[in-house]
């Protein structure tokens, strides 16, 4: 038999029971509501980006009210910071999932220095695949797009996705006395950068594979131990000096254009170059599919068809737009003072020009829509980053040639030494967030990016 309903407490009792219930069920009703809402928003946020998505287009999407979705969050952007909040693995769960995968014991099996090797090893593995992860890209992407409408809402996520296990652990190992680096923060973020190859696999859409990733993984965990110096390097009393090698003092940087044209010749290069202008501002404004060809051609005061037997296509005005931008940010030569000094002195100057170099406005707006633009468009903005990196290694070539020449960097890490020397120079993706326009500040992060690429965090005492 059932047990009688006690006196006086009618369906529910005293009614609390009742209460208590009806906000249960309201509960289940509110979440199952806000659920739907960031379900709706993810899908359009990774589909159509921050800007393409309207408040009205969530409602629809999830089968509610705008008063509904304002009931649970403020804005747009609201949504959106909460979707990268809970999309994004905590430092701990990020700490738990590297250790599930760990070959060896870290506590005993090796000894110290293999331990910290292989740890690095797979905390590359795993940030490589967890930073380009399709979702954790797209809402990436959503991010830098974010940056050009609203830089504190894409500042809040950059500090999230850069949340990492690795900082913790780098505060620990400042404790051993060879252990060097500025900040375990930055240097967690640095090494995200090297581990995940920089810019070039998100902006190329040409992602590695399993023995690639492990290969990029191992000298990553190497490098960012004990750098690219040789032992001669490392020894003060055999470093020779900038100014001993006699090399010149100006790096050349000259590099053939990013596209050659056989079309319309009879305009001079001033009015082609204001077209190019012209162009970068309407796509830099619009992204590439709302760029409109006739604005273009009306605000250059060229036909729409000159235009087209020029550059053949919308395309082909980006990629020389694009690279136009890419020219006057880096197409200049280095300098390097007449007293050079030694192989430090002239990578430090080296580093602060990139570095100033990449907070150019120009380069900055290059770079993110090179990001938004490689979801829809990765073979264009393959080609442009390919573009930069060239330029680039044109013009890191003699520094690199006397380094190596004069055995001062590892042969066997010298072919992809100026690209991870211009990741650490620039800070990878950061200064699209968080930019560094003070002098002594930037002055600050080129020397710890030679000191990171030469000798690791385990390094010498340097000036």
């Amino acid at each position: 038999m059932f047990a009688p309903i006690g006196a006086g407490e009618g369906i529910r009792g005293d009614g609390r029971l009742a209460l208590d219930q009806n906000e249960q069920d309201s509960q289940q009703l509110a979440d199952g509501l806000r659920g739907r809402l960031i379900s709706a928003s993810k899908a359009l946020f990774l589909s159509k980006g921050l800007a393409g998505t309207s408040v009205d287009a969530i409602v629809a999407s999830a089968r509610t009210s705008k008063r509904e979705f304002y009931k649970h969050f403020a804005d747009r952007e609201a949504v959106f910071l909460e979707i990268v909040e809970h999309s994004l693995l905590d430092p701990d769960a990020q700490l738990v999932s590297i250790r599930n995968v760990m070959a060896e014991d870290l506590d005993g099996r090796e000894d110290e220095a293999e331990s910290l090797k292989t740890f690095l090893f797979k905390a590359a593995r795993f940030l490589y695949g967890a930073h380009l992860e399709p979702q954790s890209l797209g809402l990436f992407r959503t991010a830098i797009e974010a940056a050009i409408l609203h830089p504190e809402v894409s500042g809040a996520v950059y500090e999230a996705r850069t949340r990492s296990f690795l900082e913790g652990y780098f505060k620990e190992q400042l404790q051993q006395p060879d252990f060097q680096y500025d900040d375990p923060y930055l240097t967690a973020i640095r090494f995200g950068h090297l581990a995940t190859d920089g810019f070039r696999s998100m902006i190329a859409g040409a992602f590695l594979s399993e023995i690639q990733q492990a290969a990029l993984a191992k000298q990553t965990a190497e490098l960012f131990i004990d750098g690219h110096a040789s032992q001669e390097l490392r020894d003060s009393r055999t470093i020779a000096t900038w100014e001993e090698m006699a090399q010149p003092l100006c790096v050349a940087a000259g590099d053939a254009p990013i596209l050659e044209f056989s079309g319309d010749t009879r305009l001079g290069h001033a009015v082609w170059n204001k077209v190019l202008d012209v162009a970068w501002e309407q796509f830099s404004a619009c992204g590439y599919a709302k760029a409109s060809l006739n604005f273009i051609a009306q605000q250059a005061d060229v036909p729409r068809n000159t235009l087209y037997r020029r550059f053949g296509s919308k395309e082909n005005l980006f990629v020389a737009s694009a690279g136009r931008v890419v020219d006057q940010a880096f197409g200049s030569p280095l300098t390097i003072g007449q007293s050079g000094g030694t192989a430090r002195d002239v990578l430090i100057a080296v580093a602060l020009q990139l570095l100033r170099r990449f907070h150019e406005p120009a380069n900055l707006a290059l770079h993110r829509l090179l990001f938004i633009e490689s979801a829809r468009k990765p073979e264009i903005t393959g080609a442009i980053h390919a573009y930069l990196m060239r330029k680039n290694e044109k013009t890191l070539r003699p520094v690199f040639a006397w380094l190596t020449s004069n055995g001062l960097i590892l042969d066997e890490f010298a072919a992809e030494a100026p690209w991870r020397f211009y990741i650490l120079a620039t800070f990878g993706s950061r200064f699209m967030f968080v930019q560094a326009n003070d002098g002594s500040q930037q002055e600050r992060l080129a020397k710890e990016a030679v000191d990171l690429f030469l000798f690791g965090c385990r390094r010498p005492k340097v000036r």
